[in-house]
């Protein structure tokens, strides 16, 4: 089901560009899936994996890979950022139900304000060094 499943739907900065998520054949782990948030953006990958629970039940969860830096605030919202839309496609396609962006919108909300003092330490930090290393420069 997953490997013959679309999803389109329209972005948010209007109807020119669709967002677009499809199977992308079968995997060791389950199912790849592909996803384009417009016809020039870059391709996003992710795996559904599936889980046999018991002969008649499975469990199938999303599985976008993560960055090695996971100390970092930036990286790990990064990382959480990925996959709503990947598992609201999983979920809207094993329940035959349509897309609810709402579904995603408050993932990715939660995602952003749970890291959101850490980006903020990490941004700050950035700019202190940057300004250290312009200073630096001047002086040479």
């Amino acid at each position: 089901m997953l490997v013959d499943a679309k999803t389109t739907l329209p972005r948010r900065d209007g109807p020119k560009e669709m967002i677009k998520i499809w199977g992308a054949g079968r995997s060791s782990k389950g199912v790849r899936l592909n996803m384009r948030y417009a016809n020039w953006a870059p391709l996003l990958e992710c795996e559904a994996v599936i889980t046999a629970i018991s002969p008649k039940e499975s469990r199938v969860v999303a599985d976008c890979g993560k960055s090695t830096n996971s100390d970092s605030a930036l990286s790990r919202t990064q990382n959480s950022l990925r996959s709503p839309m990947f598992e609201e496609h999983i979920a809207a396609t094993l329940n035959k139900r349509a897309f609810n962006r709402s579904t995603v919108d408050a993932k990715e909300s939660a995602a952003v304000l749970t890291n959101l003092p850490g980006m903020q330490r990490e941004a700050l930090q950035m700019s202190v060094d940057e300004a250290r290393r312009m200073a630096a420069e001047r002086v040479r």
